[in-house]
This record gives structure tokens, C-alpha cells and sequence, in this order.
């Protein structure tokens, strides 16, 4: 039981860094990625950017946003899913570029939560309270 514990604690930990992320740089993003997952752009670097957020905040997202070093990324919002599991979802955009050019990549980062069973857990929990 204590080793289930651990391990779910554990999960919630990894979903969690997941999807806030942590990225540390200087300057604009550099793409290391093969050519196909690296969308280019006939954007000056600053007008994609801003047009990137804005969609991103259109589709419904809170976005956190450094133009400095190229990284967007989105607060998690729950989307339903099916059979009582429901999702955490964020995207994170890493972008380069020029006055003359853009590129970006995008990634989904899903997380799974099963809400019955949060229930569940956090009624048992409060059970443990004298």
C-alpha cells in the first residue's frame, strides 16, 4: 500500500513538472529537431510570436510567454476524455528566427486524471483525520 502511495505521489510529480516545464536559456530557441517536426514561417521572428500567443489565447489557453528566449507555453486545462478519465492539457512552443524568417515547433502535453478515483482517494484521506 505504501509503495502504491509512493508511486502515485510520484506520477503526480512527474505530470506536474510535465506540463509547467522548466526551460533556462539565452537568447532565441535553436531548433535541434529533424526538419519535420520544425514549422517555418515568412514572419519576421517578432510578428510570429505575437500572432502565436494570440491564436493560443484565442483557442481558450492563458499563456506564459518570453519573446527573449522563444518559449510559449500554456497553463493545463482539463479536457474530458472518455470512460471517466479526463486530461490535463498544455502546449509548449519553442521558437527562432530573424527580421525575416521564423521557425517554431509545438508540442501537446497530456496528463491523464481519473476523477472518480481522486474522489475517492481524497475521501479516505479525510477519513484519517480524528
Amino acid at each position: 500500500m505504501q509503495r502504491l502511495y509512493r508511486l502515485g505521489w510520484s506520477s503526480a510529480v512527474l505530470g506536474l513538472v510535465l506540463l509547467v516545464g522548466c526551460v533556462e536559456g539565452q537568447g532565441v530557441y535553436e531548433s535541434s529537431r529533424p526538419s519535420a517536426d520544425v514549422i517555418e514561417l515568412r514572419l519576421s521572428y517578432s510578428e510570429a510570436f505575437d500572432r502565436v500567443v494570440r491564436l493560443l489565447e484565442k483557442e481558450g489557453y492563458e499563456v506564459q510567454a518570453d519573446e527573449r528566449t522563444g518559449l510559449i507555453r500554456t497553463v493545463p486545462k482539463t479536457r474530458a476524455g472518455s470512460d471517466g478519465v479526463s486530461y490535463k492539457v498544455g502546449v509548449v512552443v519553442r521558437m527562432g528566427g530573424t527580421d525575416r524568417e521564423s521557425w517554431l515547433t509545438v508540442d501537446q502535453i497530456a496528463v491523464p486524471t481519473f476523477p472518480d478515483d481522486e474522489r475517492r482517494i481524497k475521501e479516505l484521506v479525510k477519513g484519517l483525520a480524528p
